[in-house]
């Protein structure tokens, strides 16, 4: 009997699920049925499980995909992973020991298979070493984000599948990201606008527009193009790689990659970013070409930033003043409040910073920054027409 022990079960197969209920819960097992894959992560992550048995091929996320998360999580890193699946040829069974899946139990089984495979699980996590330790003898740690300020940690998520959305979404949240998502590339064109993402994932292939126009689009915005753009697509080729990267992508990664694979280059591309702007623990500093008038704005507003930001160009000067993201006061030439974001939204270069000083005194003005933005760039486009 294993009293306490809980296992978490993953299939779309309710009967395999009410099966292994059935075996596990008269042997002293507390088991938590998951059929949808996506949710499953959720499950696994409130539940701590002492194990958990996954099927392979489910729709959606395969079981290696769901492996890979977990795996990729620190908090789910260490919790035994075993196979249960119909699929139990040895090319398989070598595929998962190499993805570092701790036993293999193939379909149809037996009462006693199962129980004994649980029992030797659990017998030899009781004698393991701790993750961190585990991680440190083999070389392998879960990738963290802790050097990327929670300010940058906002992606939006292209893809007209929505089980691929949802389960890059329960990737990244836990390490801290905001997600958003879109179904298409029009749809993202105004998310970007309006939700100011530091890092566009996207796919290729998608109804209305594809992927690679959308990221000529971005490209040719002033307020967008400074935003990374990375695809990940299902279709791995030579000639589409070509066309992403031509179109101004800063990478082009297969949907086959390791989620491992996959948090690293994201890692990345957020670090290029973090750096670009001169982040720093007393402020920021930069050049505004390279972020945009847009982005710098929006970077104050959604950090809930406290300072002023202060832009020189030649011999101009612009000052904007914030008090938790909101703007309380902003001077740029003669203009004021408003009109002095309106009139440095247009500034195509310069020289930023960003100092945590006190701001002084002054209430909100009365639209948001995100107002303030899309109006000023409502003003810019009818002045260029």
């Amino acid at each position: 009997m294993a009293p306490g022990r809980t296992v978490v079960v993953i299939d779309d197969d309710p009967g395999i699920l009410n099966l292994i209920l059935m075996i596990l819960t008269p042997a002293g097992y507390r088991v938590v049925c998951c059929r949808d894959p996506a949710k499953a992560l959720d499950t696994v992550r409130q539940e701590r499980p002492d194990v958990v048995l996954c099927d392979i091929a489910m729709p959606g996320l395969d079981g290696y995909a769901v492996h890979d998360a977990l795996e990729a999580d620190a908090a789910t890193a260490d919790i035994p992973f075993l196979f249960v699946s119909a699929q139990g040829e040895f090319s398989e069974r070598l595929r998962a020991a190499k993805a570092g899946i701790v036993d293999f139990m193939k379909k149809p089984f037996t009462q006693s298979v199962l129980v004994r495979k649980i029992e030797k699980i659990l017998e030899r996590r009781g004698g393991a070493a701790p993750a961190d330790k585990r991680e440190a003898s083999t070389g392998r740690r879960s990738v963290s984000f802790d050097d990327v300020p929670p300010e940058f940690r906002r992606v939006l998520v292209v893809d007209d599948d929505r089980d691929y959305r949802g389960w890059l979404r329960q990737l990244l949240q836990p390490h801290g990201f905001t997600v958003l998502e879109s179904g298409d590339a029009p749809q993202a064109l105004r998310q970007a606008l309006e939700g100011r993402p530091w890092l566009v994932l996207a796919d290729v292939d998608m109804p209305e527009m594809d992927g690679v126009e959308m990221c000529r689009r971005f490209r040719a915005d002033a307020r967008l193009r400074a935003i990374p753009f990375v695809f990940i697509s299902g279709y791995d080729d030579y000639e589409q790689r070509r066309r992403g990267l031509e179109a101004g992508a800063d990478e082009f990664l297969p949907k086959i990659l390791s989620i491992r694979e996959l948090l690293m280059r994201i890692h990345l591309a957020l670090q290029r970013a973090v750096d670009s702007v001169g982040w720093h623990g007393a402020g920021i500093a930069g050049d505004l070409d390279i972020i945009g008038p847009v982005g710098a704005l929006q970077m104050c507003a959604l950090g809930r930033l406290t300072g002023i930001f202060e832009v020189r160009r030649a011999e101009a000067r612009a000052e904007i003043r914030f008090r938790d993201g909101d703007i309380i006061g902003a001077a740029c030439g003669h203009q004021k409040d408003a009109d002095a974001v309106f009139e440095l939204l247009g500034w195509p270069d310069g020289r930023f910073e960003f100092r945590r000083d006190d701001p002084g005194a002054g209430a909100p003005l009365e639209q948001s920054v995100s107002e303030l933005v899309l109006e000023g760039c409502r003003r810019l486009d009818e002045a260029h027409r």
